[in-house]
């Protein structure tokens, strides 16, 4: 039994039973699984990466003599951000590496 074409059901198992069978037997993500045209993940990813540098634009000081002693710096705020964007762009990469070696 399948629950769509190319989707068969899985075993009746546990919950770190059916994370496995997702993460092997199913194909990635995609637009067209979905019903959507290709172009739609462009859209998805341009607005999400405004989203990104619209966060980062605002980061920047708004007065040149703006802010006192304690707070973080502009580049350290920066430093931070690029940092956690490497995580999670290293994470997206294994993950899509880890998807297209099945």
């Amino acid at each position: 039994m399948n629950l769509a074409p190319g989707f068969p059901i899985p075993p009746n198992s546990d919950y770190k039973t059916y994370h496995a069978y997702i993460d092997e037997a199913l194909p990635p993500e995609s637009p067209y699984l979905y019903g959507l045209h290709p172009n739609a993940e462009i859209g998805f990813l341009t607005a999400t990466s405004d989203n990104l540098f619209r966060t980062v634009l605002e980061m920047q000081p708004r007065e040149a003599g703006a802010g006192g002693g304690g707070g973080q710096t502009r580049e350290e705020k920066v430093i931070k951000t690029q940092s956690l964007l490497a995580g999670f762009l290293a994470f997206r990469i294994l993950l899509i590496w880890r998807i297209n070696l099945n």
